[in-house]
């Protein structure tokens, strides 16, 4: 299953997976990295010392494309930008018999 996304001005996507099997995929189609921010995503885990959760924010440039385990926890912050941020996300089902 694939599919477009574009978050305008305030446009945001709270934190979320894909399900416990398989792959998901991003590719930052209209991405400026001076106005917008990446997906964040959420380590399966909290900071041992803090109990903080700790979240990740990798550089990306637009065309760029990020495969994770579907089960990993992610989010997009709002975008503070008139200037669209778009898209192109995929799930890659895996099964095991």
């Amino acid at each position: 299953m694939s599919w477009f996304q574009t978050s305008g001005l305030g446009d945001y996507h709270g934190v979320h997976n894909h399900g416990c099997l398989g792959y998901t995929a991003v590719c930052y189609l209209d991405y400026d990295p001076e106005l917008h921010s990446p997906t964040q995503f959420v380590a399966p885990f909290n900071n041992f010392i803090t109990g903080e959760s700790i979240h990740y924010a990798p550089r990306v440039d637009e065309g760029s494309i990020i495969f994770v385990p579907a089960a990993v926890l992610h989010h997009t912050k709002p975008n503070k930008s008139d200037k669209n941020r778009s898209i192109l996300s995929l799930n890659i089902a895996v099964t095991y018999d």
